[in-house]
């Protein structure tokens, strides 16, 4: 199956509702707004292309549709590449995939930890989240298509950050993203809606998938089941000795092992830590994979080897012994420094 899951994330992800004025807006005031306007859902039909460039060689190309019911909260999403094509609906409860091209169907319940987000909600939430290591701004308006938008640009505060830069260009009468720029370096996407029905005609097929009897739909969570095991069963999985935090301020809480499949095949184990009896830090690992320094962050010197800190994510990566070994803090006051530190301590 083609990278479904992340493209239809992706274009979901860049629907949003805010305000309608046009004035030249900082983060602080843009999330204000956010707050304040774009109460109301909105139904639409949509089409759209997101585009990805790798060292200015176009690498993907979807073709995207949405159709959103405002009143049942109902949504259903095609992306197609090539000759492939995958479709989900969603009825706010439960979400249904449909990989027409590998005749593979899945099915994920919607907890209510992952309750969609309004229009409003999104926007405002991913300006909070930029906000706070971007410089954003409005650009003013700008005509794209048949749309009159603003156009909001996010410029990172650190030059070596993953995502340089963002650009979102909004409706000012729905604040639906019409178009949308990402810029991580060597790799950059596009995406633009091409048409918007802001008045669209459902029927009862609409949210209705066709998948042939024959075909069971299986609980995603299945695909790549976490097992609860003792670190013992970890070590035998990996095959060879990993490093483990070992430090006497820790102790190891929890052990996983999940067994991804796809293209992303791999054992992953995951160790997560408390310190003073208090959630603190996760440790990954998996096998060192052939495209080993791709969009890893910034490089930073960690166990006399080159790691990479993400920022955003405020986790440090690394290559060491065939692992690749990553650290991601519960603590949200953990920043680079003291991650680093606390893997220059790890031992097997």
């Amino acid at each position: 199956m083609f990278r479904i899951t992340g493209s239809l994330l992706l274009a979901s992800s860049l629907i949003f509702t805010g305000c309608a004025d046009s004035a030249k807006w900082s983060g602080e005031q843009l999330v204000s707004q956010a707050l304040e306007a774009g109460k109301k859902e909105l139904s639409y039909y949509a089409e759209g292309v997101m585009v990805t460039y790798e060292n200015g060689k176009e690498t993907e190309r979807y073709a995207i549709k949405e159709w959103s019911d405002a009143e049942t909260k109902k949504k259903r999403e095609e992306v197609i590449k090539d000759n492939e094509r995958a479709v989900s609906v969603s009825d706010g409860k439960l979400i249904t995939v449909w990989d027409e091209h590998n005749q593979q169907a899945f099915k994920m319940e919607v907890g209510d930890g992952m309750r969609p987000m309004s229009q409003r909600e999104q926007l405002k939430s991913m300006l909070e989240h930029l906000n706070k290591s971007y410089h954003i701004e409005s650009m003013g308006k700008e005509k794209v298509g048949e749309h009159q938008t603003v156009h909001i640009k996010a410029v990172s505060k650190k030059k070596d950050a993953l995502l340089k830069q963002m650009e979102l260009w909004v409706d000012q009468s729905s604040w639906m993203v019409i178009k949308s720029k990402i810029d991580s370096g060597a790799v950059k996407s596009i995406f633009e809606y091409t048409k918007l029905d802001m008045a669209p005609k459902f029927t009862a097929d609409t949210f209705q998938l066709s998948i042939p009897k024959d075909i069971p739909v299986r609980d995603i969570n299945e695909l790549n089941p976490v097992k609860l095991v003792s670190l013992e069963e970890a070590k035998q999985a990996a095959g060879a000795p990993f490093l483990q935090i070992k430090d006497k301020e820790f102790s190891l809480k929890k052990t996983e092992l999940t067994q991804l499949e796809g293209e992303m095949k791999r054992t992953e184990i995951s160790l997560e830590y408390d310190k003073n009896n208090v959630s603190y830090i996760n440790e990954s690992l998996f096998k060192t994979p052939a495209d080993s320094k791709r969009d890893l962050g910034t490089a930073v010197e960690v166990r006399g080897t080159t790691g990479w800190y993400w920022d955003e994510i405020h986790s440090l990566t690394w290559d060491e012994g065939g692992f690749r070994y990553t650290l991601i803090p519960t603590n949200p006051d953990v920043g680079q420094e003291e991650l680093i530190k606390i893997a220059e301590g790890m031992s097997k």
